[in-house]
């Protein structure tokens, strides 16, 4: 008969092998956002790329950097907003999980971040008159 301990063991490495990288298989490589402002219309440029003008979704690139998001419309004063990143739930859980090679490709791939605001809303200020 064999050592069910043994098994156990192994079938516990073999998952925590398998298991590596939580949020690099649960989430996606990009995070839909939402942007608007008062008045409409206006552009908005994630470091400095033109991403449409509001109200739109942007799917942002997840990675764990701020992004800067600016907001232009002629006859407003811009608009700067950074966007933060946190570390996803999914990858806290490797650390419970001990997976370290885990956490790792979690990291590098920017999967195991997401950004704190699913919803940027900005208010422009007219430019003042001459």
């Amino acid at each position: 008969m064999k050592n069910p301990l043994r098994i156990k063991t192994a079938l516990l490495l073999t998952l925590i092998t398998a298991g590596g990288g939580c949020a690099t298989i649960t989430n996606k490589s990009t995070q839909p956002i939402r942007f608007s402002s008062e008045p409409e219309g206006a552009k908005v440029s994630i470091n400095g790329i033109s991403r449409g003008k509001t109200p739109t979704t942007v799917a942002v690139r997840r990675a764990n950097e701020t992004k800067i998001v600016k907001f232009e419309l002629e006859g407003y004063l811009p608009v700067e907003v950074k966007l933060d990143t946190q570390i996803s739930g999914t990858t806290a859980g490797n650390l419970l999980l001990g997976g370290l090679l885990g956490l790792a490709v979690d990291a590098v791939s920017g999967k195991g971040f997401s950004y704190s605001d699913d919803h940027v809303h900005v208010d422009l200020t007219p430019e003042p008159a001459n």
